[in-house]
């Protein structure tokens, strides 16, 4: 059987283990993470990679923390389901240490992929999808120098998100409560989007939701279109909040091809 050639570069960088699309001999092309979902892995994000990079964009995938060949704990992926409250709390924060470790590795990498690998990119852009789209918010709050962001059906308020996702598997809202201010409220104090937007404006924006999703439901990014809404009054035209109906928790061709618009639009 004839082998094709990968069309990608497999490397590893500050020991994460990641896949590079695109023109890596344009040390000056723009630089995309793309992050995947919950129960995703590096492979989950080629095909968006793969699209990005005929754009003329250096694509970067990687795993998010316990996910894939990063796998520690199986069981911390699977509590959503569990009718014990206290397995239930900890998947909140299994759920926001990931996404801030991703926002981590992202910050990490913009430094070290470009002083690897030479590159020196005009400008850096973020995308993800469902857990990777809550990444993507959370890599921006943390790292001004991601130029631009598309995250797919996330959100950046992780406390109303958690609130809604408390109720609907049928949990005592006051546990709820009690439980998030003791053990997770400093830190989405500390990190969340929307206690952060100044650190958004002007930077491109575009956030892509179902408006019948009920995973991460359309009000968490409500909320922080409203709050970033009066920080983008000079430029209107880099904040945007695209719903799509009847659309679930799902990213259409549709969607995604208005993401990729914007990132060529910003990132070119």
């Amino acid at each position: 059987m004839k082998l094709t050639k990968p069309d990608y570069v497999q490397t590893a960088v500050a020991g994460i283990e990641l896949f590079l699309f695109g023109p890596l001999a344009d040390k000056q092309a723009p630089l995309v993470f793309v992050l995947h979902g919950a129960g995703g892995n590096i492979h989950s994000s080629s095909g968006y990679c793969r699209e990005l990079a005929r754009m003329g964009c250096i694509a970067v995938a990687f795993e998010q923390r316990n996910h894939g060949r990063r796998l520690a704990d199986a069981r911390c992926n699977l509590w959503w389901g569990s009718k014990k409250e206290d397995e239930f709390f900890l998947m909140m924060n299994n759920m926001y240490e990931i996404i801030l470790g991703t926002a981590t590795d992202v910050r990490l990498l913009v430094d070290a992929l470009p002083a690897r690998l030479g590159l020196e990119p005009r400008r850096i852009g973020v995308t993800g999808f469902s857990l990777g789209g809550h990444a993507t918010l959370a890599a921006m709050a943390m790292e001004p120098r991601l130029d631009v962001g598309v995250p797919f059906i996330g959100g950046g308020d992780f406390y109303t998100l958690m609130k809604l996702r408390t109720m609907q598997n049928h949990h005592s809202v006051n546990n709820f409560e009690t439980y998030f201010k003791k053990a997770l409220a400093p830190l989405v104090k500390r990190f969340d989007a929307i206690e952060h937007g100044p650190v958004f404006a002007p930077r491109p924006l575009l956030m892509v939701n179902g408006g019948s999703d009920d995973v991460v439901q359309l009000e968490c990014n409500r909320n922080f279109h409203a709050v970033l809404s009066p920080l983008y009054k000079k430029t209107p035209d880099r904040l945007k909040l695209s719903v799509y109906e009847p659309v679930k928790h799902e990213v259409t061709p549709a969607m995604w091809a208005e993401g990729k618009a914007w990132l060529k639009r910003w990132l070119f």
